[in-house]
C-alpha cells in the first residue's frame, strides 16, 4: 500500500507556508524548478520540502519581534536579563507554527553552592583574609542558600508586571 505523496505534500505545504507564498518565493534557489513540474516525483519533492529549513528572513523577523517585546517590557521590569531560547534560536522552527521563547531572568537573587562556600571560604585561612561583614554574608548564604529576598514574590511581581504591560 503506497502513500499518497500528493496529499502529504499538500499538508506539508500548508504547515510550512500558511501565508501562501509562491514556490518561487520560498524555494527559488534551493529547489530545482524542473522538480516542481515533474508529476512522477512527488515523493522526492515531499522529502526535499520536509527537509527545507525556514528562510533566514523569517527567522530574522521572529527575532526582531522578540526584541520588540523586550523593548516593550523594559519600561516596567528592572533587575532582569532577557534571553531567547527554543526552536527559532536552534533554527528548527516551522514557519507560521513556531513562536520565539523569551526568558526573563531575575537578577535580584541566586542560589549558591553551600559546600563550596563552607570548604573554600569559611575555613580558618580565609577567615583571616575576610572582614567580619563578608564572613557574616557568606554564613547567611550557607544558611539560606540565596540572597535574602523573597524569590517567590519577586517572580510573581515580574509575571504580573509583564502580563499587565503586554
Amino acid at each position: 500500500m503506497g502513500r499518497d505523496y500528493s496529499k502529504l505534500l499538500q499538508g506539508l505545504q500548508k504547515r510550512m507556508n500558511p501565508e501562501g507564498y509562491s514556490d518561487t518565493q520560498l524555494f527559488s534557489e534551493s529547489i530545482n524548478k524542473e522538480l516542481l513540474n515533474v508529476s512522477g516525483r512527488k515523493a522526492l519533492e515531499y522529502v526535499k520540502r520536509a527537509m527545507e529549513g525556514v528562510g533566514n528572513d523569517y527567522t530574522v523577523r521572529s527575532i526582531s519581534a522578540g526584541e520588540n517585546v523586550i523593548t516593550h517590557l523594559e519600561s516596567v521590569l528592572t533587575s532582569v536579563t532577557y534571553k531567547f531560547q527554543g526552536s527559532v534560536m536552534t533554527n528548527t522552527h516551522i514557519r507560521g507554527n513556531s513562536d520565539i521563547d523569551l526568558l526573563v531572568i531575575c537578577d535580584k537573587f541566586y542560589y549558591s553552592d553551600k559546600e563550596v562556600i563552607q570548604e573554600k571560604f569559611l575555613n580558618a585561612y580565609h577567615n583571616q583574609l575576610l572582614t567580619y561583614y563578608q564572613i557574616k554574608r557568606l554564613n547567611n548564604h550557607v544558611i539560606t542558600g540565596c540572597y535574602s529576598c523573597d524569590s517567590y514574590s519577586e517572580l510573581k511581581n515580574i509575571s504580573v508586571q509583564s502580563e499587565d504591560k503586554m
